[in-house]
């Protein structure tokens, strides 16, 4: 008697799963949308203002974004020893920068979270799974807090369109849907969850602090409360693999944002460059660590079996 053959679902054909494709497409993302914010801009404009960013703004600026990332590995550690997987702080500070660096400056197509994960799986026999689930979880604890500052500052923009009663309310609210999320879907991170979350709202802050140095270093009058909602927007936009570093997708919205709330776009984009600037610049010690394999090196300790 025969039988009729299981369907298994839709499955992308092989080669959409290839690698080059996901890099083309990249590729292509970030040319299209650098080509529509180019079409827009005065580029001696932004010229002009770069050649004057210099100075101890500058330097403060760099520096609170480093500070940021430093404090995100060790929140990404707290997720990794929930997943019963420790990793000394050197070495973990020397893994966050590689996955930094390949996400900033190679097409790869599994980006730096994915090298990261496959590369520690294969030198310390830890669970694939296991790793991607902290690094995930990691990505989604950051974005709650700028999701919670983006509120906030959209109150102070318009207080009667959002009034401060009810952020209070939505984010109180967000905050314990998502606890209850992680002991309902990830027991394990309950005993870490709000310091890890935390540690994500100082790394929004420094970030936030940065972004107003930068603002001073280009020497733009005004800082506008807009220019931080755009930030902390291009901020989530970046995140997803739609460009190459995010570059071109985070200079288009704030081109937009600055459309919308009726800013320069000019100055917008000439500090969404120099932001993606810093960030390529603060990323470059992760060749360092590529280069001397800190996943290799003595004191891995392998997880409990």
């Amino acid at each position: 008697m025969s039988t009729a053959p299981q369907r298994n679902g839709f499955k992308a054909p092989d080669w959409l799963q290839q690698p080059w494709v996901k890099t083309g497409v990249k590729v292509l993302g970030t040319l299209l949308t650098l080509y529509v914010v180019w079409k827009h801009i005065d580029l001696e404009q932004v010229g002009r203002l770069w050649s004057q960013a210099w100075g101890s703004a500058l330097v403060g600026a760099v520096l609170l974004f480093a500070a940021s990332k430093v404090i995100s590995a060790l929140r990404l550690q707290l997720f990794f020893k929930a997943e019963r997987f420790f990793l000394p702080l050197i070495h973990q500070l020397g893994w966050y920068w590689v996955g930094m660096f390949y996400n900033q400056l190679l097409p790869g197509g599994i980006g730096g979270d994915g090298y990261k994960v496959i590369a520690l799986h294969r030198w310390t026999g830890h669970p694939a799974a296991s790793l991607a689930r902290a690094v995930v979880t990691d990505r989604v604890n950051g974005v709650v807090p700028v999701l919670g500052l983006m509120g906030l500052s959209i109150a102070f923009l318009w207080p009667y369109a959002l009034p401060g009663w009810s952020l209070a309310v939505v984010t109180l609210g967000g905050v314990a849907a998502t606890r209850w999320l992680a002991d309902r879907l990830m027991p394990q991170y309950g005993p870490v969850w709000f310091r890890t979350l935390g540690l994500s709202v100082v790394v929004q802050l420094l970030q936030c602090l940065g972004l107003w140095l930068i603002v001073e270093a280009l020497g733009i009058p005004n800082f506008s409360v807009a220019y931080l909602v755009v930030f902390l927007l291009s901020s989530m936009v970046a995140i997803l693999p739609l460009t190459l570093g995010g570059i071109g997708a985070r200079e288009l919205v704030f081109l937009l944002g600055a459309n919308l709330a009726k800013l320069p776009q000019d100055q917008a984009v000439a500090i969404s460059l120099l932001v993606y600037t810093i960030q390529v610049v603060i990323s470059l010690p992760g060749l360092f660590f590529v280069w001397r394999s800190p996943g290799l090196s003595p004191g891995f300790k392998r997880s409990p079996a």
